[in-house]
């Protein structure tokens, strides 16, 4: 009898810890896509800002171009 306890008690502990580190390595992985998706926006943000950057700086080149007078011929 004291056996068959012993077993059972090993095959709880197994299970156990099993499910300890199902859920420990279910975190780490929660934690790596996390990590995954924060870094993807960051670099979408990045692009967009570079983006905005380059077209503020277009429409600046345009603004300072010399403005054409209608009195003149080109």
């Amino acid at each position: 009898p004291h056996q068959v306890f012993a077993v059972a008690m090993l095959g709880g502990l197994g299970a156990l810890l099993g499910l300890i580190a199902t859920a420990a390595l279910g975190m780490g992985l929660y934690t790596a896509i996390d990590r995954l998706f924060e870094w993807r926006k960051r670099r979408c943000d990045q692009r967009q800002q570079r983006e905005l950057l380059t077209a503020l700086d277009t429409c600046r080149a345009i603004d300072a171009l010399p403005a054409h007078d209608p009195r003149k011929p080109r």
